[in-house]
């Protein structure tokens, strides 16, 4: 494997539906999201303490405490986007092999009940708390790890932050390559997951383009591309917060949403096997890539990436 090139900072995602499956930066406190976002249902664990000062978690007779209670000391109360095409997270189990990182709407890092501060100061402890645990497991031949990285953001977190974490955990030392963004599910009364991987080895390069986002260009075949590029772009006007470009056309107002679902569904009945990648612009927030996501998605398109690396917020 090509480990310089899995380390890139050009952050490539492919998005991998599960078998039963079929969101930098302007943080306002008034800033919310008209697509439906609900608060995820996380039981409140302030009521959970005791007057003791503990937390109230159960402990069994040889002094073990409940997976279910380790797994609430490591979720933050944050409002997670909402998602049709998720998968809901296991009943049990969600601890196995997985790091938990919660990430809020001023770019706070929170990961395994830890709080690592903010971005511009928190990356170089995440970066060594994650290397120390990788060490911990064994690893493949390529270096990579078995862990999953499990991404908590809140709907109004700049994605630039969340494409932070992400790069962090593909560089060498680390390579955990399985990655999950926490979405809602079933009316937002359920937390859910979107799938994704980063390469272990990719063919992928970008070239140049403006506002400090690397493009690569599209490649047509008889006017029909095997390759479309999404760009998120950021706009406080906009119903929505922001608006789609894609081959050169913009979509954008009330119809956004449904006009660009038909332009990539017309365009995947004509290239089957068409590939995206998302480009997200300064002050994208992770909500609004959710929501594209699902209309890729939705669209029949299995084969997503991400491009660009972390802008500032």
């Amino acid at each position: 494997m090509n480990r310089n090139r899995f380390s890139s900072l050009l952050l490539i995602l492919l998005f991998s539906l599960a078998a039963a499956g079929s969101g930098c930066s302007d943080t306002e406190k008034d800033d919310s999201q008209g697509d439906g976002s609900a608060e995820a249902a996380i039981s409140d664990r302030n009521d959970d303490k005791t007057g003791d000062g503990s937390d109230g978690a159960s402990v069994d007779a040889d002094g073990n405490v409940s997976s279910h209670d380790l797994l609430e000391e490591k979720l933050e109360d944050l409002t997670i986007p909402r998602s049709d095409l998720g998968t809901e997270l296991p009943e049990s189990g969600v601890l196995d092999n997985r790091i938990i990182v919660n990430l809020n709407r001023d770019c706070e890092f929170i990961v395994d009940g830890r709080n690592f501060g903010y971005v511009g100061t928190a990356e170089d402890e995440i970066r060594e708390y994650l290397t120390a645990e990788t060490r911990k497991r064994e690893k493949n031949k390529d270096g990579t790890t078995e862990l999953t990285l499990l991404i908590r953001a809140d709907v109004n977190a700049p994605f630039s932050c969340v494409q932070m974490m992400m790069q962090i955990s593909g560089e060498l030392g680390i390579m955990i390559y399985k990655i999950e963004l926490a979405i809602s599910v079933d009316e937002g009364e359920k937390e859910g997951k979107l799938s994704v991987q980063l390469p272990r080895d990719s063919e992928e390069e970008a070239t140049g383009d403006a506002e400090g986002v690397e493009k690569p260009e599209i490649v047509e075949l008889e006017d029909l591309p095997k390759k479309i590029d999404v760009n998120i772009i950021r706009d406080k006007a906009a119903a929505a917060g922001y608006y789609i470009e894609m081959r050169q056309e913009n979509y954008r107002g009330a119809d956004m949403i449904p006009d660009f679902f038909r332009a990539v569904s017309d365009l995947r009945r004509k290239v089957p096997d068409i590939k995206a990648t998302i480009w997200p612009h300064k002050g994208v927030q992770y909500g609004h890539i959710v929501k594209v996501v699902d209309e890729l998605l939705r669209a029949g398109l299995t084969q997503i990436t991400f491009g660009g690396t972390p802008l500032d917020k």
